[in-house]
Protein backbone atom coordinates (compact mmCIF):
# COMPACT_ATOMS: atom_id res chain seq x y z
CA UNK A 1 0.00 0.00 0.00
CA UNK A 2 1.44 3.38 -0.98
CA UNK A 3 1.01 6.58 1.01
CA UNK A 4 -1.90 7.78 -1.15
CA UNK A 5 -3.78 4.52 -0.58
CA UNK A 6 -2.97 4.65 3.14
CA UNK A 7 -4.33 8.22 3.35
CA UNK A 8 -7.52 7.20 1.55
CA UNK A 9 -7.98 4.25 3.92
CA UNK A 10 -7.36 6.45 6.96
CA UNK A 11 -9.81 9.05 5.67
CA UNK A 12 -12.52 6.46 5.05
CA UNK A 13 -12.08 4.99 8.52
CA UNK A 14 -12.00 8.41 10.22
CA UNK A 15 -15.16 9.53 8.41
CA UNK A 16 -16.94 6.34 9.46
CA UNK A 17 -15.91 6.80 13.10
CA UNK A 18 -16.80 10.51 13.02
CA UNK A 19 -20.32 9.61 11.88
CA UNK A 20 -20.65 7.30 14.87
CA UNK A 21 -18.77 9.51 17.35
CA UNK A 22 -19.12 13.17 16.31
CA UNK A 23 -17.88 14.37 19.72
CA UNK A 24 -14.61 12.45 19.49
CA UNK A 25 -11.90 15.15 19.36
CA UNK A 26 -9.17 12.74 18.25
CA UNK A 27 -11.18 11.81 15.16
CA UNK A 28 -11.93 15.46 14.39
CA UNK A 29 -8.21 16.19 14.67
CA UNK A 30 -7.37 13.24 12.42
CA UNK A 31 -9.83 14.51 9.80
CA UNK A 32 -8.27 17.96 10.06
CA UNK A 33 -4.80 16.50 9.48
CA UNK A 34 -6.03 14.52 6.47
CA UNK A 35 -7.81 17.55 5.00
CA UNK A 36 -4.66 19.67 5.41
CA UNK A 37 -2.52 16.95 3.80
CA UNK A 38 -4.92 16.92 0.85
CA UNK A 39 -4.75 20.72 0.56
CA UNK A 40 -8.36 21.18 1.69
CA UNK A 41 -7.53 23.96 4.12
CA UNK A 42 -11.08 25.24 4.65
CA UNK A 43 -12.14 21.72 5.66
CA UNK A 44 -9.11 21.47 7.94
CA UNK A 45 -10.19 24.74 9.60
CA UNK A 46 -13.67 23.32 10.23
CA UNK A 47 -12.29 20.10 11.74
CA UNK A 48 -9.74 21.94 13.90
CA UNK A 49 -12.46 24.33 15.11
CA UNK A 50 -14.55 21.35 16.12
CA UNK A 51 -11.52 19.88 17.91
CA UNK A 52 -10.98 23.10 19.87
CA UNK A 53 -14.70 23.22 20.76
CA UNK A 54 -14.42 19.71 22.17
CA UNK A 55 -11.05 20.30 23.88
CA UNK A 56 -10.72 24.01 24.60
CA UNK A 57 -7.31 23.62 26.28
CA UNK A 58 -5.72 21.65 23.44
CA UNK A 59 -2.82 23.93 22.57
CA UNK A 60 -1.75 21.78 19.61
CA UNK A 61 -5.21 22.02 18.03
CA UNK A 62 -5.28 25.81 18.52
CA UNK A 63 -1.81 26.08 16.95
CA UNK A 64 -2.74 23.91 13.98
CA UNK A 65 -5.99 25.82 13.56
CA UNK A 66 -3.98 29.05 13.48
CA UNK A 67 -1.74 27.64 10.74
CA UNK A 68 -4.76 26.57 8.66
CA UNK A 69 -6.43 29.95 9.15
CA UNK A 70 -3.30 31.55 7.68
CA UNK A 71 -3.68 29.23 4.67
CA UNK A 72 -7.27 30.39 4.10
CA UNK A 73 -6.38 34.06 4.59
CA UNK A 74 -8.03 34.70 7.96
CA UNK A 75 -5.11 36.44 9.66
CA UNK A 76 -7.09 38.01 12.53
CA UNK A 77 -8.59 34.69 13.60
CA UNK A 78 -5.17 33.05 13.15
CA UNK A 79 -3.71 35.60 15.55
CA UNK A 80 -6.38 34.81 18.14
CA UNK A 81 -5.79 31.06 17.84
CA UNK A 82 -2.00 31.42 17.96
CA UNK A 83 -2.37 33.57 21.09
CA UNK A 84 -4.62 30.96 22.69
CA UNK A 85 -2.10 28.20 21.93
CA UNK A 86 0.74 30.29 23.31
CA UNK A 87 -1.22 31.23 26.45
CA UNK A 88 -2.09 27.59 27.14
CA UNK A 89 1.44 26.30 26.51
CA UNK A 90 4.11 28.92 25.67
CA UNK A 91 6.13 26.78 23.29
CA UNK A 92 8.67 28.56 21.07
CA UNK A 93 6.94 27.61 17.80
CA UNK A 94 3.65 29.04 19.07
CA UNK A 95 5.30 32.28 20.09
CA UNK A 96 7.17 32.47 16.77
CA UNK A 97 3.93 32.09 14.82
CA UNK A 98 2.24 34.74 16.94
CA UNK A 99 5.17 37.12 16.47
CA UNK A 100 5.17 36.52 12.71
CA UNK A 101 1.44 37.19 12.50
CA UNK A 102 1.58 40.33 14.65
CA UNK A 103 4.76 41.79 13.19
CA UNK A 104 4.66 45.56 13.35
CA UNK A 105 1.60 45.71 15.55
CA UNK A 106 2.53 46.20 19.21
CA UNK A 107 -1.03 47.05 20.22
CA UNK A 108 -2.31 43.77 18.81
CA UNK A 109 0.45 41.81 20.57
CA UNK A 110 -0.25 43.49 23.90
CA UNK A 111 -4.00 42.88 23.67
CA UNK A 112 -3.53 39.22 22.76
CA UNK A 113 -1.05 38.42 25.50
CA UNK A 114 -2.93 40.09 28.35
CA UNK A 115 -4.39 37.56 30.80
CA UNK A 116 -8.12 37.00 30.57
Amino acid sequence: MNSREAMATAKELALRIAAEQPANPKIQEALAYIAAAEGRYADAVAYYRRTTELRANDHVAHYNLAKMLVKVGDRQEAIREAALASNIEPLPEYQELLEELTKGSRAVKQTLTEPR
